[in-house]
C-alpha cells in the first residue's frame, strides 16, 4: 500500500470514526476546514507547537509511538479554527475538536515515515490532490 492510499485511510477511516454520525465525507471536511484555516498543515502545526503541543508533535514526526492529544487540548490550542470549522460543517466545537485529535497523530505519521516531514510544497501537494478526491 501507497503513502497516498495510507493518508487516505486515516482521512476516511480515523478521522470519520472519530466524528462518529457524520461518516468519512464529514471528517475529510473538518481536516480540510481546519487545513485552509491555519494555511496549511505547516501552518497548523505551527499553531499546535506554539500553543504547548510541540512535545506531541515530535512524537508524531518521529519514528517512535505517537503520542495522543485530547480534543480538549486542541480546543485550548486552536480556538478560533475550531469555531470556524464547527461553523463552516455545522457541528459543535467539541466534535471538531475531537475530530482533530483523533487524526492528526495518524496523518502527521503517516507523512513522515522517516521522522521528517517532506518540504514545504511537495507536502501541500500531496495533501491538496489527496483531499480534492476526498471531496467528490
Amino acid at each position: 500500500m501507497g503513502l497516498l492510499d495510507d493518508i487516505g485511510q486515516v482521512i476516511g477511516g480515523e478521522l470519520g470514526n472519530a466524528v462518529g454520525e457524520h461518516g468519512g465525507g464529514q471528517g475529510s471536511g473538518i481536516l480540510q476546514a481546519a487545513l485552509a484555516a491555519a494555511g496549511g498543515l505547516p501552518g497548523l502545526l505551527s499553531k499546535l507547537q506554539s500553543s504547548g503541543l510541540g512535545g506531541a508533535l515530535t512524537s508524531w514526526i518521529g519514528t517512535g509511538a505517537n503520542q495522543a492529544i485530547s480534543g480538549e487540548q486542541v480546543q485550548a490550542a486552536l480556538p478560533d479554527i475550531v469555531g470556524q470549522i464547527a461553523g463552516k460543517l455545522g457541528i459543535d466545537a467539541s466534535q471538531a475538536a475531537n475530530g482533530l485529535a483523533q487524526s492528526l497523530p495518524a496523518l502527521v505519521d503517516k507523512l513522515s515515515p522517516a521522522g521528517a516531514l517532506p518540504e514545504g510544497g511537495s507536502l501541500q501537494s500531496a495533501l491538496s490532490g489527496l483531499l480534492g478526491s476526498f471531496g467528490k
